[in-house]
């Protein structure tokens, strides 16, 4: 029986006490969000348009009888849509504290600036609730995976998850970033996690074990010929090479050739479906889904912001790359890479394909040198490397300082040789020296490697001390926190990361971007030592990890000198091509000798 009011008064409070009718995320989102310019290709108030698949990814997460929701997706999906959206939602529509989790903090504090609050500033909805990332019932905080102070902390009913390949698979001593996540929300009946990313690596992605424990769901498109369902792959994409442009889709069933327009009308009319047999054998599993828990998979042949064209093109880039393959196959195709890293090390073929150069020349097409030191007990090993475009890099010469280190000759001879100058094949005149170095101390003579660092630093050079950290998801490059008398410096390195890279850049076969050039002064065991190691998958609380291992005996000093010269070399903001040109001029204009300083103007 409705109760009907002739006073204004009362019948305007009555309405306006009503509850507000429950929506889910893809209504809320399509009744109050505004997407920023600075984030979007299509910015003002949000609408599905032709990302059709978008609505089912959304609405999962507002249905109360699913806990968990794991994207894998590709690029250009407008996955950072759908998180934005969830968030917003649970500020607005159904207040909760929230924590949002990403690789680092610094990837944290960008997201929460550059697209966090462009959106609150662009929503009134919003807008007029949210201050200083607190609302009315609750507060949103953005924190790094690496941080486990932070994901340790206050009860929380709703967390959100980006790119969970790249965290590590271990914050520090409390075990895994993603337990400690779930455990925020134990107090929560109603709780909600929303876990996406790339997948990276087969062997180690963490995103592919969550969503093998789901309900898959698939995007599938109907034939306009054959009506027959099917899940869009990329190997259904015809073309031939250098004619990218002509690429189309072939029906998986019949053949019928789809061009892109076509394709994207199908998608705006497709419907996700769960599958209990994976259409990928990346994704198959005997484990019994959780009700529960929820997936999705999606790639970048779906989406309205891309074409087969581009994806065409680009594969013809990457294609023979492994390194370009794996993004490729990550980023447009939402799928984790094969490759068996430690099969990129094969010594033999690296010894085969040695090059006459004089590796205390540098070639015409780099224009920048690093080195680095490897202390031993007994002696002091330093490689210099030359590096061009694209992280093209040659090996140039390996050095043995055959003197203890616990002598002020032996650090007095590394200095010598840091100092050395190096011709260059495109500059008679010109000698280079290294624009930095770094010296690892992780040996028996750590505080002579500070103390030979800070000497140096002081006086200008980029002499650097670092020390190796094993563990994937490390950062290349980065100064520690650890403090030190008289304001030294210790930098860390991310050793396993940075193999890792080294290992793939082993398997580039042809000469250009991140190709690795060795000469033929380096003889069989040299070149032995540059693969000496191997990668292998331990499981630890049911997720992957890779670890290096290095057989008893087999010396491998000149693959961790190659991976601290990369870290170096990553530690660097340069012009590369300017420094080739200017190395490369007329001989009526070319450089004196170069000191440190010199050196360091090619490069601001």
């Amino acid at each position: 029986m409705s109760i009907h009011f002739h006073d204004p008064f009362l019948s305007g409070l009555a309405e306006g006490t009503k509850p507000r009718p429950r929506m889910s995320l893809s209504e809320w989102a399509e009744a109050y969000m505004v997407l920023p310019p600075e984030r979007s290709a299509s910015p003002g108030p949000y609408r599905v348009g032709d990302a059709t698949f978008q609505r089912g990814m959304m609405d999962a997460v507002t249905d109360p009888d699913i806990e968990d929701i794991v994207y894998v997706t590709s690029s250009q999906v407008g996955k950072t849509t759908v998180l934005m959206a969830a968030q917003g939602y649970y500020a607005e529509a159904e207040p909760a504290p929230q924590l949002s989790v990403f690789p680092t903090q610094i990837v944290a504090d960008a997201y929460c600036s550059e697209t966090f609050d462009t959106t609150v500033r662009d929503t009134p909805a919003l807008r007029d609730i949210i201050k200083n990332l607190e609302y009315p019932s609750g507060y949103i905080v953005f924190v790094g995976a690496n941080n486990p102070a932070q994901l340790a902390m206050r009860p929380i009913r709703v967390v959100t998850g980006d790119e969970v390949d790249r965290w590590p698979l271990s914050a520090a001593k409390e075990g895994s970033p993603v337990e400690l996540a779930k455990k925020r929300r134990a107090t929560y009946r109603n709780r909600k996690g929303i876990w996406c990313s790339t997948p990276v690596r087969e062997d180690t992605s963490q995103i592919v074990e969550m969503f093998k424990r789901t309900r898959q769901h698939y995007f599938h498109v109907s034939c306009p010929d054959c009506l027959h369902s099917q899940v869009l792959k990329w190997e259904n994409v015809v073309y031939e090479k250098g004619k990218e442009d002509e690429a189309t889709y072939s029906c998986e069933d019949c053949g019928s050739l789809w061009p892109e327009m076509l394709k994207r009308r199908l998608v705006r009319e497709g419907v996700w479906v769960h599958l209990e047999d994976s259409p990928f054998e990346v994704f198959k599993t005997n484990l019994k889904p959780d009700t529960a828990q929820i997936g999705f998979w999606i790639n970048e042949l779906y989406s309205p912001w891309s074409s087969m064209r581009e994806m065409a093109k680009s594969w013809s880039e990457s294609e023979g790359n492994p390194e370009k393959e794996q993004t490729f196959f990550n980023t447009r195709l939402g799928l984790p890479y094969k490759g068996d890293i430690s099969s990129f090390a094969d010594w033999s073929g690296l010894l085969a394909r040695r090059e006459k150069y004089d590796p205390i020349i540098i070639p015409r097409q780099a224009g920048l040198m690093t080195a680095a030191a490897d202390v031993q007990d007994d002696r002091i090993e330093v490689l210099f490397v030359a590096w061009g475009k694209g992280e093209e890099c040659w090996l140039m010469q390996h050095v043995v300082i055959p003197l203890d280190p616990s002598t002020d000759r032996a650090w007095e001879e590394l200095a010598m040789q840091f100092e050395r100058g190096f011709a260059h094949a495109g500059a008679a005149k010109v000698s280079l020296m290294p624009f930095a170095t770094t010296t690892d101390s992780g040996g028996h003579f750590t505080q002579r490697a500070y103390a030979f660092s800070q000497k140096w630093m002081k006086v200008g050079r980029r002499w650097h001390a670092h020390r190796g950290v094993p563990g994937e998801k490390k950062p290349i490059w980065v100064q520690s926190e650890q403090r030190f008398k008289d304001n030294a410096k210790l930098f860390l390195i991310g050793v396993d990361d940075a193999k890792t890279t080294i290992y793939t850049r082993y398997a580039i076969e042809k000469p250009g971007p991140g190709y690795i050039h060795l000469h033929d002064k380096f003889d069989e065991d040299a070149v032995r030592q540059m693969t000496a190691e191997r990668a292998e998958t331990e499981y630890i609380n049911g997720f992957p990890k890779r670890v290096w291992t290095k057989p008893r005996h087999r010396r491998n000093e000149l693959l961790d000198l190659i991976a601290y010269n990369y870290a170096v070399r990553c530690s660097l903001q340069v012009d590369i091509d300017a420094a080739i040109k200017e190395l490369n001029t007329a001989p009526n204009s070319r450089l004196p000798v170069l000191d440190a300083e010199a050196i360091g103007k090619l490069y601001k």
